[in-house]
């Protein structure tokens, strides 16, 4: 059939476009077929921008490699390859039919084939199986996913228990391209998304994280994470999650601060607020944080991104008791600073923003600080420190713990504008050297 005004190759980018063409005559010349396919489609068919592009084909891995000069093969037993022409990476992938998901996520049996048809079978959901030609603009569609666009409906291929089965994930995928593009699951596939929970006992945490990284970055996450509460995946997702939400007020309180941050969503924010352990006022409980860390700890975070979250949560319960301007100036000054300068600041304060938002608190200390902060220049972040070791050195303080010591108390009482001077320096160097060492045990003595 012919595209709908939306579904023409034209519509996408023109790097995009001049590079599926080339790839489409390629192939064409060589005997073969060619269609965009996927998401590509999906975002022309809903009037959103198209970023990347897969393709399907006939042609066999090893006669794509014969036809194209660069290539790489990311899941040649799977029939994918990268082409690469006029600077832009393609994915090429052969038609394949597909059986016996074991491991809820890779088939046991591929073949390579022929037919469109068949290959449209075994994708996920409808809006995810439209074929086009873009020498033409021929649409086939053997799932009715334009239709099913147009009525703003999100369906899955076939049997959605048979999908769901063979990966896990495409529940999670569900609840993200519902939200992300406004669509209601179509009755049989939300009902199967219910049944089919023990699917994603095999999922990977490193997939669930990727997945909700994504579900982050979408324009509406709280309608996704909601989404997979209400069908019951949150709790298989991460197996702790139901000893931090009790009841429906806990889950509340997440959506309305998940849905007071601006996508896209750091994966460290959205984590904090999926995980943060709170009480019945919405505030820090320290009786949860183990439960808490637990579930981080599910999802296989790096090191980085573990410290991320938690630093959040620290920062935030500083940020929430914080005193007031004229106050930290004289005596909180210098954590204040060392909030402002760490890298983690700008993730704590849309956090900790987004979390009083939702409580109907109000936002007036973060705000105070936020605005005070950015008057601040990079000598008031970073001063240069007063002293150097060998100034250590000459008031006798011997190398080692006592050093590192020394220059953290050194630079609190600088930021705290105690010390101001490297006179004053001086002689707080020599009252505290005396009362570290004895005189004997002097370094150079």
């Amino acid at each position: 059939m012919e595209a709908n005004s939306g579904l023409r190759a034209q519509n996408l980018p023109k790097d995009l476009f001049l590079a599926t063409t080339t790839v489409a005559q390629s192939l064409v010349d060589h005997g073969h077929v060619a269609y965009i396919v996927g998401g590509a489609l999906r975002n022309l068919a809903l009037c959103m921008p198209a970023t990347d592009l897969d393709m399907a084909t006939d042609a066999t891995p090893a006669e794509i490699e014969t036809i194209f000069k660069h290539t790489k093969a990311v899941g040649r037993a799977f029939g994918t390859v990268l082409v690469r022409v006029l600077g832009v990476e393609l994915e090429l992938t052969t038609f394949r039919e597909e059986r016996g998901y074991s491991d809820h996520r890779h088939p046991t049996q591929v073949e390579f084939g022929h037919s469109l048809e068949a290959d449209a079978k075994r994708r996920d959901f409808t809006c995810n199986a439209l074929y086009l030609n873009p020498l033409n603009n021929e649409l086939h569609d053997p799932t009715q996913g334009a239709q099913d666009l147009e009525q703003r409906l999100l369906r899955c291929v076939g049997v959605a228990a048979e999908r769901f089965r063979e990966d896990g994930l495409r529940i999670v995928r569900m609840a993200r391209f519902s939200a992300a593009y406004g669509l209601e699951v179509e009755a049989e596939t939300l009902a199967a998304s219910r049944s089919e929970l023990g699917s994603l006992a095999g999922v990977s945490p490193e997939r669930v994280r990727a997945e909700l990284h994504k579900i982050f970055c979408s324009p509406k996450p709280a309608w996704a994470c909601r989404m997979l509460c209400e069908v019951g995946a949150m709790a298989r997702l991460l197996p702790d999650w139901l000893d931090c939400n009790p009841d429906k007020s806990f889950e509340l309180r997440r959506w309305n601060a998940m849905a007071e941050l601006k996508a896209p969503v750091p994966l460290g924010v959205g984590l904090a607020v999926l995980a943060f352990p709170q009480n019945d006022q919405g505030e820090w409980d320290a009786s949860k944080e183990e439960v808490a860390e637990k579930i981080l700890e599910g999802l296989r975070l790096s090191k980085a991104e573990f410290e991320s979250v938690r630093t959040i949560w620290e920062y935030s319960q500083r940020l929430n008791r914080l005193p007031s301007l004229e106050q930290w100036a004289a005596g909180d000054r210098a954590e204040c600073i060392r909030m402002l300068r760490n890298r983690n600041w700008g993730n704590a304060r849309k956090f900790t923003s987004a979390w009083l938002t939702g409580l109907g608190k109000q936002l007036a200390r973060i705000q105070e600080l936020t605005e005070w902060g950015a008057g601040l220049g990079q000598e008031d972040l970073f001063p240069g420190p007063f002293l150097a070791s060998d100034d250590f050195l000459r008031a006798g303080l011997p190398r080692g713990p006592l050093w590192g010591i020394a220059t953290r108390e050194l630079e609190q009482l600088q930021l705290d504008r105690v010390l101001d001077s490297r006179e004053a320096a001086l002689e707080w160097l020599r009252r505290r050297s005396e009362e570290w060492i004895a005189p004997e045990d002097r370094a150079g003595d």
